[in-house]
C-alpha cells in the first residue's frame, strides 16, 4: 500500500520494507509483549541502516512507520548511542535521518520530548520528525489511554 501511494505520487525512490512478527494476544500482556518485539527489532532495523549508510554514504534514509512506534524510538536511540557514530554526529557529517514519518503511532505525550533518550537521539539523528495522527483516533484516543494509563500525543520537529 505504501509503495503504490508513494507511486502514485511520482515518488520513485526505492523503497526497502522492514517488518517482524508482532502478533501477539489483544490484551495488556499482549501489548507489553508487543512493545518488547518492537523494541528489539528497533535495534536490527539501526544495524540494518548503519550497514546501509557505511555502503550507500549519499543515501537519504527516511523512516515511515504506523501504530506501535517502539521500533523508531529503539532504532533512533541505537542509531545516536552507537559509538562509531556518535563522532560522526559531532562533526555534522552526513550521517542522518532525513525524516521520520510516523502515522497513527501509539506513542506517549512525553516520549520525544528534549531532555528524553528519544527526544534527544531525534535531535542528534533525525532532520525532519512528524507523529501524524487522527484526533479522532478511537485507538490512540481510548485504547492507547487505557492500556498505557497516559494520552498519545501529535509532534511535529523541523
Amino acid at each position: 500500500r505504501t509503495a503504490k501511494s508513494l507511486a502514485a505520487n511520482n515518488y520513485s525512490i526505492p523503497l526497502i520494507s522492514f517488518s517482524w512478527d508482532s502478533n501477539t494476544p489483544l490484551n495488556k500482556d499482549g501489548w507489553e509483549i508487543a512493545k518488547n518485539i518492537a523494541r528489539d527489532n528497533g535495534q536490527k532495523l539501526a544495524q540494518f541502516i548503519i550497514d546501509f549508510k557505511n555502503k550507500c554514504k549519499d543515501t537519504e534514509i527516511r523512516l515511515i512507520a504506523h501504530s506501535l512506534a517502539a521500533v523508531v524510538n529503539s532504532t533512533l536511540v541505537t542509531i545516536s548511542n552507537n559509538q562509531t557514530l556518535d563522532n560522526n554526529v559531532d562533526n555534522n557529517s552526513n550521517f542522518n535521518i532525513k525524516s521520520v514519518h510516523l502515522l497513527g503511532a501509539a506513542m506517549d505525550r512525553n516520549v520525544a520530548a528534549s531532555n528524553t533518550t528519544f527526544g534527544k537521539s531525534i535531535e542528534n539523528v533525525v532532520d525532519n520528525f512528524y507523529n501524524l495522527r487522527n484526533p479522532e483516533d478511537n485507538m490512540l484516543e481510548y485504547v492507547y489511554r487505557y492500556l498505557e494509563n497516559r494520552d498519545a500525543y501529535l509532534l511535529k520537529k523541523n
